[in-house]
Parts: structure tokens; C-alpha cells; sequence
């Protein structure tokens, strides 16, 4: 029922966070997981759970959602 965004960059290295194009959610869809160094971080808030950035946020990016289009607001 709400769609949570995010900057694609690892808090530790700054690298993409999916696997493959589009691909961000660990295995069981449970949290965002990045691809260098399986950090894990909640989906609701893009806090780091798990990994090298313990603690640190995935930086958030606003989003509005318009006849059912998502639109980022940048």
C-alpha cells in the first residue's frame, strides 16, 4: 500500500545497490540487499541493518504516485 524510494547508492561505497537491473530485494523479499557486500537494509526506512554501514540510511527520494504512475520527485 505505499511505495518507499531510494537513492541507488550504497552508504558504505557508493556503489548500485541491485544485483541485476532492477533487482534490489533480498532472496526472501524482505529487505533491500546491496550487491557488494550484502548489507541489508529496511525497506520502511533505508536503515542499515546489517553489513559494513551498520546504523547509516539509504538516502530517500519522494515519490507521488498519479493514475497509477509512480513519479520521483527529484
Amino acid at each position: 500500500d505505499k511505495i518507499y524510494s531510494y537513492i541507488n547508492q550504497c552508504p558504505h561505497t557508493g556503489a548500485n545497490l541491485d544485483w541485476l537491473p532492477h533487482q534490489f530485494l533480498d532472496s526472501q523479499n524482505a529487505f533491500i540487499q546491496c550487491a557488494t557486500h550484502g548489507a541489508l537494509f529496511n525497506i520502511e526506512d533505508g536503515e542499515c541493518i546489517h553489513g559494513p554501514c551498520l546504523g547509516d540510511k539509504l538516502i530517500p527520494v519522494k515519490n507521488t504516485v498519479e493514475e497509477e504512475k509512480i513519479y520521483l520527485v527529484l
